[in-house]
């Protein structure tokens, strides 16, 4: 090769990537201020979360910005709060009045939501920079994507190798609070660590608006399986004028249930179930319904209590 076009090469090359470097800048590091009622920033940076087997930092080089990756699959985003904070966030929106920032690279104005929720609890159940007590009274915040200004939704810059968080330029006023968990409804408290471990990683499971949810014994999930259907008779199962299964809106109260089983026999299933799949909803009490029967083309997951305890 002729020694002007190596050159010339060369020189296209560092130019090139140090165009793309532009911006970059060593971030990391506390915020000051005292906390208040309010909250902008999805809490817990303070340690390295790990989601989906990789680790999230917001320390280190700024990467240039990627192209955003929403589909069909990520039509709700989340963002992980605490309950002292939901006063000022009803009132005033995420990243409205009061909020403040928590990190030196976190920016005013700027909401940070994830695709998963559980990236987004693990923020706050790793914070320690808010009080202790704090960590017991985490909330999710359900944000359809439909509610926001897609032109103000960017990648997080913050993230590295990454791309399950965002950051929202602007104010958030239409949102659902996931606020009550498994242990709201817990009649006794979780023994020993198994159980514990447990009832701990139901209480992460987030409800869909296009979701129902049921907890099975292991026996009916094999009945499900073998007959590609499933009515629940068991006790407590029904009412008077049921004649079918009961299902929940709420997934931290069908988790109950299944934990309930699987402390008598050992063995237990969670069912995530579509909504569109089931056979007519009818109302029963408050966020919860009776149908025929579950089928199994509705059954989106099957989540294996014994799996739970293993994580």
């Amino acid at each position: 090769m002729p020694l002007k076009l190596f050159d010339q090469l060369v020189t296209r090359y560092l130019t090139d990537n140090t165009m793309a470097s532009v911006g970059m800048a060593a971030s990391g590091g506390q915020g000051g201020g005292d906390y208040n009622d309010s909250d902008t920033y999805a809490p817990g940076d303070a340690r390295l979360p790990k989601a989906l087997g990789a680790t999230i930092s917001r320390k280190g080089k700024v990467k240039k910005k990627r192209k955003k990756k929403l589909n069909e699959s990520n039509d709700i985003l989340y963002h992980a709060t605490y309950k002292p904070l939901l006063k000022n966030i009803q009132k005033n929106g995420l990243g409205g009045s009061g909020a403040q920032t928590n990190w030196e690279d976190s920016k005013p104005g700027v909401v940070y939501l994830a695709k998963d929720p559980d990236v987004a609890y693990s923020y706050a159940e790793t914070n320690d920079v808010v009080p202790e007590s704090w960590l017991d009274q985490i909330v999710i915040l359900s944000i359809p994507i439909n509610n926001l200004n897609l032109n103000k939704l960017h990648n997080d810059e913050n993230v590295i190798d990454d791309n399950s968080t965002f950051e929202y330029h602007g104010i958030i006023k239409n949102f659902t609070i996931n606020e009550k968990s498994i242990y709201d409804y817990l009649l006794f408290p979780p023994e020993g660590e198994e159980h514990e471990t447990i009832v701990a990683n139901i209480a992460k499971l987030q409800n869909r608006p296009d979701e129902a949810y049921r907890g099975i014994s292991s026996a009916e999930y094999k009945n499900l399986e073998r007959d590609g259907f499933v009515v629940s008779r068991g006790a407590g199962n029904t009412r008077k004028g049921i004649t079918g299964s009961y299902v929940s809106a709420d997934i931290q109260l069908a988790g109950r249930f299944a934990f309930h089983e699987y402390k008598q026999k050992g063995r237990a299933y969670l069912l995530v179930l579509d909504r569109d799949k089931l056979p007519e909803l009818n109302p029963a009490d408050e966020g919860n319904y009776w149908t025929e029967k579950i089928p199994l083309d509705a059954v989106k997951q099957a989540i294996n209590l014994q799996d739970l305890a293993k994580r």
